[in-house]
């Protein structure tokens, strides 16, 4: 069976790279507007390139529509600025999030801001269906200068910049969030979003 995913276009860039990875991955993409979601999709992608306020001021027509997949069980992935639309707020700028998961983005505390390149993905977590096969250690490729809250009980992978440790990723329920773009990390980024369409499979 052939899942049909749902590509939330928000004003951010990257979205050309993510659709072709998805349909690598064996996934039937779909564009979809925050004001015209449609109301039984299989599975849903949030993500970007974009500042805080502007991905959840994008998001507002849907926000209750999000919410409700995610208490659904619909697989629902979050990727770098849609990630970072899950918490409540950022320092980044002003905007109510999705409040998915607790707490709010902050700054990067590193002299060098962005963190732009390959870093790793440490401490995974051995059940998680996101990041399934992939060995703790495998680089990934970010572009962000916020971060994640510490101490989530939802993380399934934590990273290292600049003396810190945030989490990279993180899964709760049918819901994951990554802070690295899978779309530009080679094989190990393939294998995510593999794992997500494939998830998607079983669960529609």
């Amino acid at each position: 069976m052939t899942v049909r995913v749902e590509l939330l276009r928000t004003p951010a860039g990257n979205f050309g790279r993510l659709r072709r990875g998805l349909e690598l991955a064996g996934a039937r993409v779909r564009w979809a507007r925050p004001d015209r979601l449609p109301e039984d999709p299989q599975a849903l992608v949030l993500a970007g390139v974009s500042a805080f306020g502007t991905t959840a001021h994008a998001l507002r027509p849907c926000r209750r529509a999000v919410l409700g997949l995610a208490e659904r069980g619909v697989p629902v992935l979050g990727v770098c600025a849609g990630f970072q639309a899950f918490f409540g707020s950022s320092a980044e700028s002003p905007g109510r999030g999705l409040q998915l998961l607790p707490g709010n983005v902050r700054e990067l505390r590193s002299r060098r801001v962005p963190h732009l390149g390959w870093s790793r993905l440490e401490r995974i977590r051995p059940d998680s269906w996101l990041l399934w096969g992939v060995p703790a250690g495998s680089y990934v490729y970010f572009a962000h200068s916020y971060r994640a809250p510490g101490r989530l009980r939802a993380t399934i992978a934590e990273t290292r910049y600049g003396g810190e440790w945030y989490p990279s990723a993180v899964e709760l329920g049918s819901v994951g969030g990554l802070q690295f773009h899978p779309e530009i990390s080679g094989r190990v980024g393939a294998r995510v979003l593999r794992n997500f369409v494939r998830f998607a499979e079983e669960r529609s």
